[in-house]
């Protein structure tokens, strides 16, 4: 749930057998007021799957809060409050990723609230531990200025996580609002590259798609994304006109474009309306039957306006082409107001 607004926060399922999207009871004592823009991750163990969420913005401030939800069943869920007794610092627009090794790591966002992102920038890494076998109990956080190409400050950006051939655990980080040395802020395309053990940042140039649609993306903010295989994939943000789907190589950083068609047998056409705060998640089959889906956000036009979404896309990833399966308006009927989406939903494919 993504508006900011005074109401208790809900988590909605949405199922792909029936194409629809319920609402989950809760249980457990959760936040009290929905957040705008938190950092959001999921994980598993073996026996549960769970979603952390950390910061966002309220009606008042930037909240320094780390929340659990652990999903017990299709139909209902559990919060539990993870925040350390000695804050590591509020953040909002960050990019968040959980590793393995029982860590969650939030990377760069903002601190300042009621729209004053611009004036609080921050590149930092603060890295949360906790204990699978005992996530009834506080986090520990540190914050740590990283090393190397590191910018003065990062939000609305994409991180996701890749090993690297000699299994180096890295977040790739592309995009966001860069601040620069004069204090100005600008809209990105750079691309980083951090090493996760040392915190040490690299800038990489990345290699630029060729063929009908050369290029790399432009500069953009609280744009979809997701990892597919090896690959993130990045689609539509604020004050991106066109429908193209991006996708780079995580081991050679080669963009290239997705060719999307919208049905099996006819001619090449955009993806959809450019959208921005959606959220985009893949499901990686066996079978290589993928599927890459996008809910949510805002809607802009090519005249400049706006208007809130609720549509569901699919495409099918079988094929070196993705193909637009369909749209499925989720929410139609659930609830009174579609998401105006201050922030980014979070996928957790629980199979």
């Amino acid at each position: 749930s993504s508006a900011l607004r005074a109401a208790t926060p809900v988590v909605r399922r949405y199922s792909k057998t029936g194409a629809a999207m319920t609402a989950m009871t809760g249980s457990g004592t959760g936040p009290t007021a929905v957040v705008a823009n938190p950092i959001f991750a999921s994980f598993r163990t073996a026996s549960k799957e769970y979603i952390i969420m950390y910061g966002g913005q309220t009606t008042t401030a930037v909240s320094d809060a780390l929340w659990l939800i652990s999903i017990d069943s299709a139909t209902t869920y559990t919060w539990t409050d993870l925040t350390p007794t000695t804050s590591c610092g509020a953040r909002a627009n960050a990019g968040g990723l959980v590793m393995n090794n029982n860590k969650f790591y939030v990377i760069g966002g903002c601190s300042g609230g009621n729209g004053q992102c611009k004036s609080s920038l921050h590149s930092d890494t603060i890295v949360f531990d906790f204990n699978v076998n005992s996530l009834g109990t506080k986090a520990t956080c540190s914050a740590t200025a990283g090393a190397g190409a590191q910018p003065r400050g990062l939000a609305d950006h994409a991180v996701v996580y890749h090993k690297s051939f000699g299994g180096i655990d890295r977040a790739v980080v592309f995009g966001g609002t860069k601040l620069l040395d004069n204090d100005d802020d600008i809209h990105t395309d750079e691309l980083f590259v951090i090493n996760l053990a040392t915190n040490t940042w690299t800038i990489y140039e990345p290699t630029p798609a060729t063929g009908h649609f050369p290029g790399i993306p432009s500069p953009r903010i609280e744009f979809g994304y997701t990892k597919f295989r090896s690959q993130m994939l990045v689609f539509g943000g604020h004050n991106v006109r066109d429908g193209t789907l991006w996708a780079l190589d995580l081991n050679t950083f080669d963009w290239s474009v997705v060719e999307a068609k919208k049905c099996s047998s006819c001619n090449f056409a955009v993806l959809p309306t450019p959208v921005y705060r959606q959220v985009m998640w893949a499901v990686e089959e066996t079978n290589f039957q993928d599927k890459v889906h996008m809910f949510g956000g805002r809607v802009q036009t090519a005249q400049g306006g706006t208007g809130d979404n609720a549509l569901l896309y699919t495409m099918d990833m079988t094929n070196t082409t993705a193909t637009l399966s369909g749209t499925t308006n989720l929410l139609s009927g659930v609830l009174s107001v579609k998401p105006n989406s201050n922030g980014q939903a979070v996928f957790n494919d629980l199979r």
